[in-house]
């Protein structure tokens, strides 16, 4: 992230905001909600759509290698469709508490699980057999879904959720902790069902794990 500066990555996250307005607006004029949820996020004016962040937000980012730019905001999921707007959400309290270097004790579901996830695999790091994937993620929350091989007292923390839920909900997560590399998964691995590693130096891993983990 040499080359990265805090202007930069300030103004990445403009173009970035302005340009998913406008695919939102020419998508669906009736996409308020959308832009609405997506100004908020990253604290937006809702006239400049510019952000209020300040310089020492991004320098904040920068100083802990989080990020280099905001193009996860317009990442193509499919041929219609942009990086879901929740997990745009998610990845923006991630941001956040990264920034702040103070980890959200959000009670939105959406902060608790990626926490709980990442919080899962700080814990088996050196558990050989323990493998975080889909069916993992999914048996963490909820009770109805049960899969072989998969024990629900490996997890950090346990939710129960619905069974659709809990499916979106790991979609979105495992998307945003993609995004924000701190998940990896291979490349042949459309679905995204199997995490092939985890990266251990990144800020909001280490913010979990100074927070939970040593804290304990």
């Amino acid at each position: 992230m040499t080359n990265v500066t805090a202007q930069k990555l300030l103004n990445s996250l403009n173009k970035n905001i302005a340009e998913r307005v406008a695919y939102e607006d020419a998508k669906n004029a009736e996409s308020s909600n959308v832009t609405s949820h997506l100004l908020k996020a990253f604290n937006a004016d809702h006239v400049t759509l510019k952000t209020k962040h300040k310089l020492s937000y991004f320098e904040a980012l920068i100083d802990q290698n989080m990020l280099e730019s905001y193009d996860f905001i317009n990442n193509s999921v499919k041929s219609n469709a942009r990086f879901n707007i929740y997990a745009v959400q998610k990845a923006a309290l991630k941001l956040d508490n990264v920034a702040q270097r103070l980890l959200t004790r959000a009670t939105a579901l959406n902060n608790k699980f990626c926490v709980a996830a990442v919080l899962t695999c700080i814990q088996k790091r050196d558990v050989e057999s323990f493998v975080f994937n889909r069916d993992s993620a999914l048996v963490m929350l909820s009770h109805a879904i049960n899969k072989e091989n998969v024990k629900r007292s490996d997890f950090a923390e346990k939710f129960n959720v619905t069974a659709s839920t809990a499916s979106t909900q790991v979609s979105s997560s495992f998307r945003v902790l993609e995004a924000l590399n701190i998940l990896s998964f291979d490349d042949s691995d459309k679905a995204r069902n199997i995490v092939s590693s985890v990266n251990y130096d990144n800020a909001f891993v280490k913010l979990v794990e100074s927070q939970f983990v040593k804290a304990s």
